[in-house]
């Protein structure tokens, strides 16, 4: 009976690990007395979950004894174990264990059970696993990385083995996702409800979008000085403000400034809720009727549901479990993320490319996204090549290390100010470093080449966008403040 393969006595901490050899044998004998069997519990059980070498290599030539097309029995099994010098091994009486396991069958009522109990005991070996490597860590010292990386790299290790060990089923109907959808559709022909989506605040923007959903990535692209950053702050505080209206199940919005402190984000806070040129506020050169306004302002932002988290250069593990804490802590419904590349790669490989390395974090954010089921906003740097152009608007080929951002997100918007080149462009000129004129500059956002035309003015463009068509919209930009508003509102969001 190969006793040299079944009977593992490990024990961690003078323990044994947790292991059913007769519930392995007995689910092994259903699957050999009836093949259909394994298609009940395929998504409870996997190669990995069995602990014995033998009951692993069993159940693996069951399953390419099926795959390609032969009936799985002891005989039929015994031809492929014996092909791959299995048998010379362990000895010719493993064929009687392969009868044996087809007699254990019959005392089996619940397969599902059976295999839950399996599915119950590899979880906590993996638990285990994951313990003494934490004790290992603790006590060795890796000094390439901190306890609290370590302590991140083992909550996402529990998370990845919550996600993997989750045992409901993932496959719906249609019918649950289309009734979804028309309750989305006659709610917004009711009026009761403005988009599909997340509203941004910004009406020409959710015309094409519908609104931020659910699980999707959103890449915010643009050169330094667009005001991709106010841009995104401009949305938060619109998504927040009309979270504080909401009696019950309120949510909340969620900022990692990975570049700008929680101070300098307040700043641009109620510089935009109060018109009040954030340079000023920055310097304190305000009159004393601004302060009391100032002051009124931070008092009305202070109660929206917003939170700022300023950490330089986390991983996305760290990002990852930090929002999740937050979505059980205060129901996050949207995450805020500037930027994409101050993110750090779980693991950095002199192997690694930074394209790579940027894959992975889109990848991360974009599993974020379907995780907590709530819109991630990132930003996203673009490369010179805008600036080698004549026309300078941006292109999807122009996102920095490109490759996966573009692949992984869900919408990719862009932001170009005309009005920023035309004065770089008049500043030039009438310093008598370029002799040429403004009509021969770059096109402005209305297809007009003069400065006037331009100013205060911002092109949001949608390159990709996975489930809508693609096009653009103009919104009002003060430069003073750094408000983004809408155009037919009087320039005001507030």
């Amino acid at each position: 009976m190969c006793p040299s393969l079944i009977d593992q006595q490990e024990t961690i901490v003078n323990k044994l690990v947790p292991y059913d050899t007769e519930a392995e044998k007995a689910l092994l004998g259903l699957f050999l007395s009836d093949n259909r069997n394994i298609d009940k519990v395929n998504d409870i059980v996997a190669l990995e979950h069995f602990y014995t070498p033998i009951h692993q290599k069993v159940y693996s030539a069951i399953i390419k004894c099926i795959e390609r097309g032969y009936v799985a029995t002891p005989l039929t099994l015994k031809n492929f174990l014996v092909s791959d010098g299995f048998f010379e091994k362990n000895g010719d009486d493993c064929y009687k264990y392969l009868i044996e396991l087809v007699g254990n069958a019959d005392l089996v009522v619940d397969i599902k059970s059976l295999a839950r109990v399996i599915h119950e005991l590899y979880m906590r070996r993996q638990l285990i696993l994951i313990g003494k490597n934490i004790v290992e860590e603790a006590y060795n010292g890796n000094m390439s990385r901190s306890a609290h990386d370590t302590i991140e790299l083992v909550e996402q290790n529990l998370f990845n083995l919550t996600t993997y060990g989750a045992l409901e089923n993932t496959i719906v109907p249609l019918e649950r996702p289309l009734t979804a959808t028309l309750e989305h559709v006659d709610a917004i022909m009711r009026g009761t409800k403005k988009t599909s989506g997340l509203s941004t605040g910004f009406y020409e923007i959710d015309k094409l979008t519908g609104g931020l959903h659910n699980s999707d990535l959103i890449i915010i692209a643009a050169r330094p000085s667009m005001g991709k950053t106010s841009f995104a702050i401009n949305i938060a505080l619109n998504i927040a403000r009309e979270y504080s209206k909401e009696a019950a199940d309120k949510q909340a919005v969620l900022i990692f400034s990975l570049e700008m402190s929680s101070e300098q984000v307040a700043n641009r806070f109620v510089s935009i809720y109060t018109k009040i040129d954030s340079s000023k506020i920055r310097t304190g050169s305000i009159s004393q009727t601004d302060f009391v306004k100032l002051s009124n302002a931070s008092q009305e932002i202070s109660l929206f549901p917003l939170f700022i988290d300023d950490s330089a250069a986390p991983t996305i593990a760290s990002i990852r479990s930090r929002a999740r804490r937050m979505k059980r802590k205060h129901n996050i419904g949207i995450v805020v993320i500037d930027y994409l590349q101050l993110i750090r790669p779980v693991s950095t490989s002199s192997q690694k490319s930074r394209v790579q390395e940027i894959g992975e974090v889109s990848q991360g954010l974009k599993a974020l996204a379907k995780e907590l089921n709530i819109p991630v906003i990132a930003l996203s740097q673009l490369s010179r090549a805008v600036e080698t152009r004549e026309d300078k608007r941006p292109q999807l080929s122009d996102l920095r290390e490109s490759g996966n951002i573009e692949q992984d997100a869900d919408i990719v918007a862009f932001i170009y100010r005309a009005e920023y080149y035309l004065e770089r462009k008049r500043v030039k000129s009438s310093s008598g470093l370029e002799s040429a004129s403004l009509s021969e500059s770059i096109s402005s956002l209305s297809a007009s080449e003069d400065l006037e035309d331009a100013k205060n003015l911002a092109e949001i463009i949608l390159a990709k966008q996975r489930n809508g068509p693609i096009g653009s919209a103009v919104l009002y930009f003060d430069s003073k403040t750094t408000e983004f508003a809408n155009l037919t509102s009087q320039h005001s969001s507030f």
